[in-house]
C-alpha cells in the first residue's frame, strides 16, 4: 500500500470509529485516538514521555516506569479496536491497528476470515445496563471486598472530605484554650519530644468507575485491595476481562467520622503547626520513614499500615474489616454498625488504638474504628485524660494496644468500654512474620 492510500485508509476508518461511538464519551481515550492519529504522518512516532504530557496531562514528575497510565490506555485502546472491527466489520481489506510495544496506529492487512460483516456468533451479546448506579438483580450480592457506591453517597463523602479537612486545621485555632493534657500523658507524650515532622494519615479509600461498553460510567466502586490509581493499572493490565471496563476517575472519599476524630486530635496539630494531612491511599514507605504518623479513619483504610499495626499483639483484624479477633482470649467482636438495615436502638462498634515504633525510630500511632461510631469513639477516649491513666504507661520503645467497645446510634458514639490495654512486642513489628 502506498503512502497516500495508507493515509486515505486511516483516516476513513479513524472517522468511522469516532462515528460507531465505541471510544464512549469525550475523555481520555477519544482524546488518545485523536492524538495518535495526527500523529500517525510523522516519521517517528511519539514516545510514552509525549503522550503522557499532550494526552494526559503529566507534567515534568512523569516517570515511565512508575507511573502506567499510558501502557494502560494504550492497552484499553487496541482491545476498543478490536471490539469494533468485530461489531462492525472492516469495509475493505485493511484495518486500523495498535502493534504491541508500540504507540503509532497503523494500517495493516486484516486476518484471513476477517473482513467483512460480522456474523451472529461474533457479536457479543449486550450487557445488561443498570440503571440509578445499581447493579442488576441477576448479579446478586457484590463480592466480598467490593462495594458499589452510588453518586450520592460519594458526594457525601467527598463533603465528608472537606469537613474533616478544615475541622483539622481550623480546631488547631479555635482550641487555643482546651486543656492538652493527654500530650503529656502516655503513650502521646511522645509525640511532645518528637524531632521529626509530623503525617496526619486519613483512611481515605480510592473510587473508580465501571463503565459499560461505551466508556460510559455506570457506578463507583471500590475494591479493598485496590487503594490507588497505579494499583487500578495493575489489576486492569492482569486483568484482560477488565481492563476496558474500569476507568480511573481521581476520586476518593473519607467517613464523615474522621472530621470529628480530627477536631479530638486538634491540640496535637497546634502544638505542631506544620504537620501535613495526607491520605493513606497517597503515602509511600519512605513517608513511614520519615514522619512520625497519627493514622485516623476506618480499620478497612489502613492501607500500609496494616500490617505494623497489629505485629506483636493479641489482636487482628478479620477479613470483613467489622471485626476484631481476640486471639488470647479466643473471642471475636463484631461491629453491629455493619449490619443492613441497621438494627433499632443502641449499635456496639469497636475502636482500635496502637502506638508502636516506626522503622527508624520514629513513632506512628493508629485510631481506627469498623465503622463511624467506632472511630469516634477510641478518638474521644485516647484523647481524654481521665481515659489515659488508666492504660499502661509505656516508653517511647515500646508499644501499646487498646480496643474499645463503644455503643452509640445514628452515628453518635454514647457510651465507651475498655476492653483491652496491654503492651505489643516492638520486636516483631518491622518483620516479615504472618500476622497472628
Amino acid at each position: 500500500m502506498t503512502d497516500a492510500a495508507a493515509v486515505s485508509a486511516l483516516s476513513s476508518d479513524a472517522e468511522r470509529i469516532r462515528r460507531s461511538g465505541v471510544l464512549g464519551r469525550p475523555g481520555q481515550l477519544t482524546r488518545l485516538f485523536d492524538f495518535l492519529v495526527e500523529r500517525s504522518a510523522d516519521a517517528d512516532p511519539p514516545s510514552e514521555t509525549d503522550i503522557a504530557s499532550e494526552v494526559f496531562n503529566r507534567g515534568r514528575e512523569f516517570i515511565p516506569g512508575q507511573d502506567a497510565v499510558v501502557r494502560v490506555n494504550i492497552h484499553r485502546l487496541r482491545k476498543r479496536l478490536d471490539d469494533f472491527y468485530l461489531r462492525h466489520g472492516f469495509g475493505g481489506p485493511d484495518r486500523l491497528a495498535l502493534p504491541r510495544g508500540e504507540y503509532r496506529l497503523v494500517v495493516e492487512a486484516a486476518a484471513d476470515g476477517e473482513t467483512g460483516d460480522p456474523t451472529p456468533a461474533q457479536t457479543p451479546a449486550a450487557r445488561t445496563t443498570p440503571q440509578d448506579g445499581l447493579r442488576p438483580a441477576s448479579a446478586g450480592k457484590p463480592s466480598p471486598g467490593k462495594i458499589a457506591i452510588s453518586r450520592r453517597s460519594l458526594f457525601l463523602g467527598a463533603a465528608g472530605l472537606g469537613v474533616a479537612h478544615l475541622a483539622g486545621w481550623g480546631a488547631a485555632t479555635y482550641v487555643q484554650s482546651r486543656p492538652k493534657g493527654f500530650l503529656g500523658a502516655s503513650p502521646w507524650s511522645v509525640y511532645e519530644r518528637a524531632a521529626a515532622p509530623l503525617l496526619i494519615v486519613l483512611g481515605d479509600y480510592y473510587i473508580f468507575g465501571d463503565t459499560d461498553e461505551k466508556g460510559q460510567v455506570l457506578r463507583l466502586t471500590r475494591e479493598f485491595f485496590i487503594n490507588s490509581r497505579d494499583e487500578l493499572y495493575q489489576y486492569m493490565m492482569e486483568n484482560d476481562d477488565l481492563h476496558y471496563r474500569y476507568m480511573d476517575l481521581d476520586l476518593r472519599y473519607l467517613p464523615t467520622s474522621v472530621a470529628t476524630a480530627l477536631q479530638d486530635l486538634a491540640p496535637l496539630m497546634a502544638r505542631h503547626p506544620s504537620a501535613q494531612i495526607i491520605g493513606a491511599s497517597q503515602v509511600s514507605p519512605q513517608m513511614l520513614r520519615d514522619h512520625d504518623v497519627v493514622y485516623v479513619g476506618y480499620l478497612s483504610g489502613l492501607g500500609p499500615v496494616r500490617h505494623p499495626a497489629f505485629r506483636g499483639g493479641r489482636l487482628t483484624v478479620g477479613a470483613s474489616f467489622d471485626q476484631i479477633i481476640d486471639h488470647k482470649a479466643g473471642r471475636t467482636y463484631d461491629s453491629e454498625a455493619a449490619l443492613v438495615p441497621p438494627p433499632q436502638g443502641l449499635v456496639r462498634d469497636y475502636g482500635y488504638f496502637t502506638r508502636f515504633p516506626g522503622p527508624t525510630g520514629n513513632t506512628i500511632s493508629i485510631i481506627a474504628g469498623a465503622r463511624d461510631i467506632g472511630l469516634s469513639g477510641v478518638a474521644e477516649a485516647v484523647t481524654s485524660p481521665a481515659v489515659l491513666k488508666s492504660l499502661p504507661r509505656i516508653r517511647d520503645d515500646q508499644a501499646i494496644e487498646v480496643l474499645f467497645e463503644v455503643e452509640g446510634q445514628n452515628g453518635a458514639n454514647l457510651k465507651t468500654k475498655l476492653l483491652v490495654a496491654q503492651q505489643r512486642d516492638p520486636s516483631t513489628i518491622w518483620t516479615a512474620t504472618p500476622l497472628n
